[in-house]
């Protein structure tokens, strides 16, 4: 079975709490997972965070989200972090897209209802 190009945000204070690098390493060799990003928030001076991340990525996040109609999957601690990476899509959608806030905002909710957009937080 085939899937389309994936993309790895993941988070986490150091790299000793980089769970399954080797797999995460190992599917990106087999062209499985086509990028890594990481927000290691410890690991030097100033923390960076996936919201970091995601806006550095924004074309990234715009062509796999909107141009190939790809699904978003966000697990991890709830509190602000769900809505700071929502907003993060949002704004790639807006301005890589060149939409209007409205329509990206509508863009994600349609996703959330058509199952595009899936958020597992504690």
């Amino acid at each position: 079975e085939t899937c389309g190009e994936m993309a790895l945000f993941f988070g986490a204070r150091n790299r000793a709490e980089y769970s399954y690098e080797q797999e995460f390493d190992d599917y990106q060799k087999e062209g499985v997972l086509q990028h890594i990003s990481l927000a290691l928030s410890r690991e030097q001076k100033e923390k960076i965070y996936v919201t970091h991340r995601l806006q550095q990525e924004e074309q990234l996040v715009y062509d796999l989200i909107h141009e190939k109609r790809g699904n978003l999957y966000l697990c991890g601690p709830g509190g602000a972090v769900p809505p700071q990476v929502r907003k993060a899509v949002i704004d790639a959608i807006r301005t890589r897209g060149n939409h209007s806030q409205e329509y990206a905002e509508k863009y994600v909710e349609e996703m959330q209802i058509n199952g595009r957009y899936n958020v597992e937080a504690w």
